[in-house]
C-alpha cells in the first residue's frame, strides 16, 4: 500500500525541477529549506496533520484522567 502512495508522489514531484542551481547548499537548515521551499504546501499539510495528532492524544489522555 504505501508503495503505491510513494510512486505517486514520486511521480508528481522532483526534488530539483525547480531549482536554478541543482546543487543543494552546504550547511544542514540550508539543505533542508532547499527542498521543502519546493514542496512547501505538501510540507505545511504534514505538519498540521501532526500537530493535530498530537493535539488528539493529549486530549483523549485528560478527558481518560
Amino acid at each position: 500500500m504505501l508503495d503505491r502512495i510513494f510512486t505517486w508522489f514520486e511521480s508528481r514531484y522532483s526534488p530539483v525541477a525547480l531549482a536554478e542551481d541543482r546543487q543543494p547548499p552546504m550547511g544542514l537548515w540550508r539543505f533542508y529549506w532547499y527542498f521543502i521551499r519546493q514542496f512547501r504546501t505538501a510540507s505545511g499539510g504534514f505538519l498540521l496533520e501532526e500537530k493535530q495528532a498530537a493535539d488528539d492524544l493529549v486530549t483523549k489522555g485528560e478527558a481518560a484522567e
